[in-house]
């Protein structure tokens, strides 16, 4: 099963949501957010589950996505 981590603007901010985890998180800035996805993506990568992450602009649409494969042992 892949693993979604997902970037997209809210009211006030930028908001990080998975499967990953139960809680979403807010941040102020974009980057930080990205940020944040980045990290999530490769500590499960480095756990051995294939991740994507999306990144959405405030209209909706798909800027960008990033798949993390799985490190083979």
């Amino acid at each position: 099963m892949e693993h979604v981590i997902t970037v997209a603007a809210v009211d006030g901010g930028w908001n990080v949501q998975s499967n990953l985890f139960d809680n979403n998180m807010l941040f102020l800035s974009g980057g930080r957010a990205e940020y944040a996805a980045r990290r999530l993506a490769g500590r499960a990568e480095s756990e051995g589950l294939p991740t994507e992450v999306r990144f959405y602009l405030r209209d909706g649409t798909l800027l960008a996505s990033h798949r993390e494969a799985p490190v083979e042992v």
